[in-house]
């Protein structure tokens, strides 16, 4: 035996009716309800076929399927590069300025910047939802810009819980990048001065490590990418003061030991 399956008006006077039986315990309803909700002609002007412009419009929640699927939107990080090389790589660290560079320690495009305090790894979904609270304060202001000094190219892989060992390195779940301290990684230019510093304190507030802001120098916009030798030769020799200073401190705290267990023994 075939059914015909209702459609359109029929289709939401079933599934009323159906849903109507299973609120009152699987028994139908009253004999006058029942009956009008399995024929569409006995319908209210709500639920009645548009045949004519005059007629009334139909509920948007009454016209969609009852049960149907619910879209749902997820936010999606485009700060991803778009051809990687390689797939997957490894797992890396933040560099440390030990050889004097200090290459992209100072604002540039902008007028005020975001210095990181501290080295670390950000994660794309970090820096899109900063750069969108940034812009979202930025929107008053007209002509303000905002830039980003990074950008997430390291992907980093994840495997599910539960998952036992072997069988391959884990699929990508989110790419990252290491910063070093002292790196730049926002900048803002066109908006006031009150206005940036808000926008700035609210990206600082959004990311894992300590940051401070930082101006433009107008005497140097472009900073040398290594330090001069001279300023590295008194670095080091300021270093090895404070280490001899605190070895002489080590050495005479000795000699007192010794002199107090000498006059003990004594």
């Amino acid at each position: 035996m075939l059914i015909a399956r209702p459609t359109g008006v029929g289709r939401i006077a079933h599934g009323l009716a159906a849903a109507s039986r299973g609120l009152c315990g699987g028994s139908r309803m009253p004999g006058s309800a029942a009956h009008a909700l399995a024929r569409p002609s006995l319908l209210p002007a709500a639920l009645a076929p548009r045949t004519s412009p005059l007629a009334p419009a139909v509920s948007p929640l009454l016209a969609a399927p009852l049960g149907g699927h619910t879209q749902r939107r997820f936010a999606v990080v485009n700060l991803r590069p778009k051809n990687p090389k390689y797939r997957k790589a490894f797992k890396g660290f933040f560099k440390t300025r030990s050889g004097g560079s200090i290459r992209g320690t100072t604002v540039v495009w902008g007028e005020y910047g975001l210095q990181a305090f501290e080295g670390g790894r950000l994660k794309d979904k970090q820096l899109d939802s900063v750069r969108t609270m940034v812009r979202r304060v930025l929107k008053p202001e007209k002509g303000a810009r905002f830039n980003l000094r990074i950008m997430p190219h390291r992907p980093v892989t994840a495997k599910g819980a539960q998952t036992r060992m072997g069988k391959g390195k884990g699929a990508v779940d989110y790419y990252a990048t290491w910063v070093s301290p002292g790196a730049v990684l926002f900048e803002i230019k066109g908006a006031r001065r009150e206005v940036a510093l808000k926008a700035l304190d609210v990206a600082a507030q959004a990311l894992p490590i300590r940051t401070r802001v930082v101006e433009k120098n107008p005497d140097m916009p472009y900073a040398p990418r290594l330090l001069p030798y001279f300023v590295l030769k008194r670095i080091r020799d300021e270093e090895f003061a404070k280490f001899g200073a605190i070895k002489g401190k080590i050495r005479r705290a000795a000699a007192r030991r010794a002199r107090r267990a000498a006059i003990k023994k004594n």
